[in-house]
């Protein structure tokens, strides 16, 4: 008897967008906004205020915060604070429907987690390992690329699988945290989003119409779509649009098909929308990105 997992999709499943820890005087803000990626928030010291939705958390030393895709949020510092910040995306279905559908997303500094550490504990570790350097937010400030002064790529790969446990242990204590538990209304739009997801999964090469699956599922497309927003915190299209380009970053990686010929394939109206939206999702136009990746899986097997 033994297990057995699917790994094809491990490399693509998790991207981390940026990873910062940064120091704001008493009185810094950042204005109400809204991304469709996960943001994780832990306090090294001070005191940050946090409006999520129609929230209001209190982070001081040692407390940590997960904010959902798509929740509005606005930052206020309520004195001089340094905090370890990073942004994520999760394309791994049901642990992206378990970290959205999170009710009490607040972890006090006294809680630990599987591996026996506290978010403050393992963010010190972390800061330590990686060298990571505070910077004051001020306008303008250029961001320090801290993948490009790495030693090289092996480094950047256990950065990535350091991340990506400890978003594991934030998966497996919420989903044993009392404050995860839904109602039955709230299970059954789950249900509906998840049925959705599905179908929209299957359909990446396909000419696909809300309206069409809302009809197949004999739901109201508004209904449908409240549903669906309620469990990923995205629509069903913004959804669709997401999957599609993961599939063009797989395709840009792992193949020579032309970008002409993969926004074809994946039914944007033209290579230049295919263009634009790439850009958009992934930071990167489609060009820039297979050049990418193709000199970081090289400089990987030369290391």
């Amino acid at each position: 008897m033994y297990n057995s997992f699917d790994l094809s999709s491990i490399y693509s499943s998790i991207r981390m967008m940026d990873i910062r820890l940064d120091q704001v005087e008493k009185g810094w803000e950042n204005t109400k906004h809204r991304h469709a990626y996960f943001e994780f928030i832990c306090c090294m010291y001070g005191s940050l205020e946090q409006r999520v939705d129609n929230e209001i958390y209190t982070l001081r030393q040692g407390d940590a915060l997960l904010l959902p895709a798509g929740s509005n949020h606005h930052t206020y510092a309520q004195a001089p604070t340094q905090y370890l910040v990073f942004h994520f995306e999760i394309e791994m279905r049901d642990i992206y429907t378990l970290l959205q559908s999170v009710q009490q997303t607040m972890i006090p500094a006294e809680q630990t987690f599987d591996h026996g550490q506290t978010a403050l504990e393992w963010a010190e570790d972390f800061i330590k390992a990686f060298n990571i350097k505070s910077q004051k937010k001020t306008p303008g400030l250029q961001q320090e690329d801290y993948f490009s002064e790495m030693d090289s790529a092996v480094t950047v790969l256990r950065l990535h699988a350091r991340l990506i446990e400890f978003i594991s242990s934030l998966a497996h204590y919420f989903l044993t945290n009392e404050a995860l538990h839904e109602s039955n209304d709230s299970a059954t739009q789950g249900e509906v989003a998840r049925q959705v997801a599905v179908l929209l999964e299957n359909r990446l090469y396909k000419k696909t119409k809300v309206q069409d699956i809302a009809a197949e599922l004999n739901f109201h497309r508004s209904y449908l779509s409240h549903c669906f927003k309620q469990t990923y915190g995205i629509s069903p299209s913004e959804y669709l649009m997401r999957l599609r380009i993961r599939e063009a970053s797989r395709l840009l990686t792992e193949t020579d098909t032309s970008i002409d010929e993969i926004a074809s394939q994946l039914n944007f109206s033209s290579t230049a929308h295919f263009s634009r939206s790439f850009k958009t999702i992934a930071g990167l136009k489609p060009t820039s990105y297979r050049k990418q990746q193709r000199v970081y899986f090289k400089d990987v097997k030369r290391n």
